[in-house]
């Protein structure tokens, strides 16, 4: 009985986790009217694959990636010092609060086809989420997981052992 409650609370676990506990904070962010190659130096400086574009106030209004990059400039051989952001950003950036769950920002990327979020609270960007942080710490909770499927067998062979171990004493006296 004590099995299913573990893992009913492992499940709800993995279902109340919110973001916070597995974002990046202090993201990378730009402005609109920064140019793609001030871009592409900060993402290779910082190893990144995104920017999030903010506006004077800091709110996210677009957000570019890697790919934007590709396809949106270097396969259309344009000069990527000439190029502004505002030009190739993705826009309707949707956001999320820290408290959200990984339960629901992995639903809410799977429906609006994004790998990425930008995380808010009070009014400014305190973090970022994508998928491979949701995929690692998934990995994380499984691997505990998988240990505490032994721990019935574990506790089992414990009690046999000092079952054991008492009879031997008692039949020593």
């Amino acid at each position: 009985m004590a099995k299913i409650h573990i893992f009913k609370d492992i499940d709800k676990m993995i279902r109340e986790i919110p973001v916070s506990e597995i974002m990046s904070k202090n993201p990378v962010t730009m402005k609109h009217d920064d140019t793609v190659k001030k871009a592409v130096d900060m993402m290779a400086k910082k190893n990144i694959s995104s920017i999030l574009i903010v506006d004077d106030k800091g709110i996210p209004i677009g957000i570019i990636s890697d790919g934007d990059l590709i396809r949106k400039v270097y396969s259309k051989n344009k000069d990527p010092k000439k190029v502004k952001l505002e030009q190739i950003m993705s826009t309707g950036v949707i956001t999320i609060k820290p408290n959200t769950s990984i339960r629901a920002t992995s639903a809410l990327m799977k429906s609006r086809k994004v790998s990425k979020f930008p995380i808010m609270h009070d009014g400014k960007v305190v973090g970022y989420v994508t998928k491979s942080d949701i995929i690692k710490k998934l990995k994380d909770i499984y691997y505990q997981a998988s240990k505490l499927r032994w721990l019935p067998v574990i506790m089992m062979v414990l009690v046999i052992v000092i079952a054991i171990l008492i009879a031997v004493n008692i039949s020593q006296i």
